[in-house]
């Protein structure tokens, strides 16, 4: 059996279109079931995590035409932003890029990504902006002021990622931990979705291409090509949506202890057009490779699976079991500011499992790695997940309930090739 995108979209308008999410169908695969073409016509995947190569296009009026010639450098709630590459001469627009992990002037715990958060929620924003003939001048906006406001993913979705650990004495502070990574071999942390992952899904990328539709943070977007330093076993995406129709739960800044970063949530339909696409998509975690790397140099150490990793993928927490401690390390450093005053916010909990590894009152199994070490086995533990596999799923759900209801088609797309070849 061969299928087509019309074909697909034909059976979206009639209302009997068979749908999966990837982690529901890897589970029928775990459990013996047989799934055929005939069973599926889309398998919906999704991530949701750091991703760093993010940045926002924005353009809005900020004031009466002839009030200054051009912008030269501009502050959004303190997060600096690049005006330009329009000059907009003496017109009182401003056009900017602004990157997810900028960090504010004003709040180290405030980037790019909480900005982008706080449009979509339709926050106002403090506005300077320094000018060319040496005046700053203030103003507000909201998202409703823009007339362009678009999200850029220039390095997204990668097939899969790595785990890190360092095998040195004392901390590295990094952007894969909010406290830094204690050595030697003490802990690790890890990023990427496993079996949900998009490209883990199509992993030639045989049916994710220029022009697919995708949901970005919840908003309708497109696959442009591939992202920065894309290559075939490393494979990353560029994408674009418009900030308009996102929703905040996808989104929104995190906090590391190297920095601010950027939190995306990216989902992709994977049309089942044949037996390979559909075997594709069976992946199961304990067959996706996990690499280790040292934090200092990025050297491979070691290669696990998913699978030893992705055991719970929620957190929860008792307030009985709260010990109210006078200085909380959950408070001091939960990367979302999720809990505060002993209270757990948990609708902006991305379920990351560090505050399991400080306080008793939360729970997750979060994993341990089993590798051999300089020629010593070890169980390294996982303390930090820098992405959220509940988030990823809720939007897998979300996306199929869209093709389902008829309001999400596929589109026509163009083959992503590898045509340079820097990485040697």
């Amino acid at each position: 059996m061969k299928r087509k995108i019309e074909t697909i979209n034909e059976k979206i308008k009639k209302g009997n279109i068979a749908v999966i999410s990837a982690d529901d169908l890897s589970e029928m695969v775990r459990n013996g079931e047989k799934v055929t073409v005939k069973d599926v016509d889309v398998v919906t995947t999704a991530t949701r995590s750091c991703m760093s190569g993010t940045a926002a296009v924005l353009s809005f009026r900020f004031s009466e035409p002839g009030l200054f010639e051009k912008g030269k450098m501009a502050r959004l709630n303190g997060v600096p932003a690049l005006p330009g590459p329009a000059p907009n001469e003496r017109t009182g627009y401003i056009d900017a890029i602004v990157y997810g992990t900028q960090e504010s002037l004003y709040n180290p715990r405030y980037g790019g990504g909480h900005l982008f958060r706080d449009l979509v929620e339709g926050e106002k924003i403090e506005v300077e902006v320094d000018t060319t003939d040496g005046r700053t001048l203030e103003a507000a906006i909201t998202i409703e002021d823009t007339n362009t406001a678009a999200i850029i993913g220039s390095r997204n979705c990668c097939r899969n990622y790595q785990a890190f650990t360092n095998p040195k004495k004392g901390l590295v502070k990094t952007i894969f931990h909010p406290e830094g990574l204690k050595g030697p071999y003490k802990e690790c942390s890890f990023a990427g979705c496993g079996e949900l992952n998009p490209i883990q899904n199509d992993p030639h990328l045989d049916v994710i291409g220029i022009g697919s539709k995708i949901l970005m943070n919840g908003a309708e977007g497109l696959i442009l090509g591939h992202g920065t330093r894309s290559r075939p076993e490393h494979p990353f995406l560029m994408a674009t949506a418009e900030m308009y129709e996102m929703e905040p739960e996808y989104m929104g800044g995190t906090v590391t202890s190297a920095g601010v970063e950027v939190l995306n949530t990216v989902a992709i339909p994977i049309p089942i057009f044949n037996e390979k696409t559909l075997e594709n998509a069976k992946i199961l975690d304990e067959n996706i490779e996990l690499p280790l790397l040292d934090i200092h140099d990025r050297k491979e150490i070691n290669r696990v699976t998913y699978g030893m990793v992705w055991k719970n993928l929620k957190v929860s927490y008792d307030p009985d079991a709260c010990k109210k401690c006078e200085e909380c390390l959950v408070e001091k450093y939960c990367p979302e500011g999720c809990f505060k005053n002993y209270i757990h916010e948990e609708e902006r909990c991305r379920n990351c499992g560090f505050c399991t590894t400080v306080c008793d009152a939360f729970k997750c199994d979060m994993g341990h790695l089993d590798v051999i070490c300089e020629g010593e086995k070890m169980k390294i533990p996982v303390t930090y997940r820098a992405s959220d596999r509940m988030g990823a799923r809720k939007a897998s759900l979300e996306l199929k309930d869209r093709i389902e209801a008829g309001d999400f088609l596929l589109t026509p797309f163009e083959k992503l090739e590898f045509k340079r070849s820097w990485w040697g």
